[in-house]
């Protein structure tokens, strides 16, 4: 008789099955379409316009580009949150028992955060453009969509990251989601420019996921060339592989702590 198959690609594959349950059991296309898309794109509208009244064709060109990809991130670091569900819900002690690496079996759970954020992302940025007299050259625009998830899976791991820290301050979880994010949305360059902070802030936004994603996806978007582009996905796909190893890291050490002073519990 066959034995099912306990290999990594079996398991990714059944823990982003349980993943989309867990996102349609929460939502339908029709509340996600009327609800969070609708919400989207009229909020990168909002500040595209607010743009081209500060600065005209070009600033309004530049936060709509960040205003969308913005998005994609907000959605991929969501994954910290599920760190705390399994904490809270009493799942974390028999994830952890079984013998499979927990930070793997996070990421492999919520990819849907990286594809619905690219999804509701690229919608934004395609289509808002009409609606803000911002041109954009097709079929090169389709470029960003691959871009943009590149992006989307650097700050996804990230927020793997910050999982490692949420499971153990479970309480702090939307205060360390929106600091996170603000920190992202300020020093990455998606409304306000890398070169402006101070220099060690502009150091930290080279580490930071998104960073050069944006400036890949800007490029894609203008003239840049395309060893430029592919040098600053190259980085961006670094940043990614930093992150994991760090996040990695710090889980393991949060559940190995966790164990010893019998923290890990079967309920909150």
């Amino acid at each position: 008789m066959n034995r099912p198959s306990t290999g990594f690609p079996a398991l990714a594959r059944a823990c982003a099955v349980v993943g989309a349950r867990d996102v349609f059991a929460e939502q339908t296309w029709f509340t996600w379409t009327a609800g969070w898309l609708m919400r989207v794109v009229l909020q990168v509208t909002f500040f595209a316009l607010l743009g081209s009244y500060v600065g005209g064709t070009g600033q309004t060109r530049y936060l709509l580009i960040g205003g969308a990809a913005n998005v994609a991130a907000l959605e991929a670091l969501t994954v910290m949150l599920y760190s705390a569900h399994d904490r809270l819900g009493g799942t974390l002690p028999l994830l952890v028992a079984a013998p499979r690496d927990y930070f793997l079996v996070l990421l492999s759970r919520y990819p849907n955060c990286v594809v619905t954020g690219t999804l509701t992302s690229s919608i934004a940025l395609l289509s808002c453009p009409l609606l803000v007299g911002v041109h954009l050259e097709y079929p090169r625009a389709l470029l960003a969509v691959p871009v943009i998830a590149l992006g989307a899976t650097a700050t996804y791991v990230f927020g793997g990251f910050l999982g490692g820290i949420v499971i153990k301050v479970r309480s702090g979880r939307w205060l360390l989601l929106n600091i996170g994010w603000m920190s992202m949305a300020i020093l990455c360059g998606f409304t306000i420019r890398v070169g402006y902070w101070p220099a060690p802030l502009t150091w930290l936004a080279q580490i930071l996921p998104f960073t050069h994603a944006l400036r890949a996806l800007r490029g894609v978007l203008g003239d840049a060339t395309v060893a430029l582009i592919v040098g600053q996905c190259a980085l961006e796909a670094a940043v990614a592989v930093l992150w994991f190893v760090v996040g990695r890291s710090v889980l393991g050490l949060t559940i190995e702590r966790a164990r010893r002073d019998g923290s890990i519990q079967l309920s909150s």
